[in-house]
């Protein structure tokens, strides 16, 4: 409708207290933005992407500390940091842990390892940025992703899940020694996954790869993970789409038909996680 969002991209729909674009062109051309960010962040060469993102990640994460009930910058960060990953950009580092962050990790990190999924990697090459610049970026995704680990308690919806899937694409070094926490947002992540099947296969993804890369870090916490399992494993192949509220009634045929489009697809992806869990090790 004339340039107009959709029900689905416009709202933040999951809960009542979610937040409604006050100009929803603003929210059309940071939708835009997201998906441009998007694609060119998984199309980028690995090498290119390495010089530019101490500069790119410090101008997002302004951005999503300036705005933070903006979701769209929370899903351009979690974008670049698995593309960083899987580069191997943080291997290596260490960030300084507080107090409360050491008495939390109990051990020295484990320096078993890694294994699991074949990686293109550059660690170790003199194709990465130096240690120092790789290191000032951690240490500002530090701080960044703590304030998010605390503020995310308020978030609802679509937020909430966006604030999520920015969580588990944080660099290991972060997430290591915070694993007792992050044993609540893995829960979470899968609890909010029934409604935002993105945010169940980015949770899925977590457990495995952090199942490879620091089991021993892990395995206390998998006792208050496995209950948000259960309903994967219950779904049914019947199960009733997702109801979107439009708002003031308009759009009606072609935001039906993408209503109902959206519904299919997210059953289907939360079936896929159903049995991508059933299978065997």
């Amino acid at each position: 409708e004339g340039g107009r969002l959709s029900a689905e991209t416009l709202l933040l729909l999951a809960d009542d207290g979610d937040i409604a674009a006050s100009n929803e062109y603003d929210w059309q051309v940071l939708h835009n933005l997201r998906s441009f960010a998007q694609e060119l962040l998984r199309v980028a060469d690995g090498t290119q992407l390495a010089r530019a993102a101490a500069h790119f990640g410090r101008q997002l994460l302004k951005l999503s500390s300036d705005a933070p009930h903006a979701s769209a910058f929370y899903a351009m960060l979690s974008m670049l940091l698995r593309r960083l990953d899987a580069i191997g950009y943080f291997e290596g580092l260490q960030p300084e842990l507080s107090a409360a962050d050491a008495t939390l990790a109990g051990s020295p990190p484990s320096t078993e390892p890694q294994t699991g999924a074949t990686r293109l990697s550059l660690a170790g090459s003199s194709l990465l940025p130096p240690p120092a610049e790789r290191a000032g970026l951690l240490a500002e995704l530090v701080d960044s992703l703590g304030e998010l680990l605390v503020r995310a308690r308020v978030f609802k919806g679509e937020i909430l899940a966006a604030a999520i899937e920015l969580l588990l694409a944080a660099p290991r070094p972060f997430v290591r020694p915070r694993m007792s926490r992050y044993a609540a947002v893995l829960r979470g992540a899968l609890e909010q996954g029934i409604s935002f099947p993105a945010l169940a296969s980015a949770a899925l993804d977590a457990l495995e790869a952090w199942h490879f890369q620091m089991p021993a870090e892990l395995a206390p916490h998998l006792h208050a993970v496995f209950p948000a399992l259960r309903p994967y494993l219950t779904l049914c192949a019947d199960e009733a789409p997702t109801s979107v509220v439009v708002p003031g009634g308009r759009a009606r045929g072609a935001t039906q038909a993408r209503r109902s489009s959206g519904a299919a697809a997210a059953a289907s992806a939360r079936r896929r996680a159903g049995l991508r869990l059933r299978l065997p090790a």
